[in-house]
């Protein structure tokens, strides 16, 4: 009987244990450049996300104030018999589970502040309205929509009830105070 007994060849050993090293470097590598890359879509879908969560939002503030085009102006009112200017604002966004301040003051403390040229639909636009105080916010309205550079907006008014206006008429040009952002 002849029995060969025979040793593994120690260089091809290290070839194959330098091959396998190598295979699992570049797989890390690969998932780490493949998980970096997944990294940065996530966040683009996540910022889209948000602009597409803010455009329903918006697109349901406005739907709720325009349902109040025509009512009655009624001081301390938010339903169809009769409604006031913050009463307005104070339904809309409760129609997207958002609860505002009942008052168009205490409203204009609530959210962020934003350059008029930056207002966009869904904003708050204030006014102060009282030719004895010039300072002080006493009306409110939604920001529907800009076109030609003129800012529109739904508000409660005194003569009118709910209607439509834009800034570029100049009784609320003069009285305009500040825009807010509230979501």
């Amino acid at each position: 009987m002849n029995i060969k007994i025979t040793t593994p060849n120690i260089n091809s050993y290290k070839k194959g244990a330098f091959a396998k090293s190598a295979f699992f470097i570049f797989s890390i590598l690969f998932l780490i450049s493949i998980s970096s890359c997944r990294t940065t879509k996530n966040t683009n879908v996540s910022n889209s996300t948000n602009n597409t969560s803010r455009n329903k939002k918006t697109e349901t503030v406005l739907h709720t104030a325009n349902e109040y085009l025509g009512t009655p102006y009624k001081y301390g009112g938010a339903d169809k018999k009769g409604m006031d200017c913050s009463g307005l604002v104070w339904t809309s966004f409760k129609s997207i589970n958002l609860t505002l301040p009942r008052t168009s003051k205490e409203q204009s403390n609530y959210g962020k502040p934003i350059e008029l040229s930056k207002a966009e639909e869904g904003d708050l636009i204030f006014f102060a309205t009282n030719p004895k105080n010039k300072s002080e916010i006493n009306h409110v309205g939604i920001v529907t929509r800009k076109k030609n550079n003129t800012l529109y907006f739904i508000h409660g008014s005194i003569k009118q009830g709910v209607v439509e206006n834009n800034l570029s008429e100049k009784y609320y040009n003069d009285c305009f105070i500040k825009t807010m952002r509230v979501y």
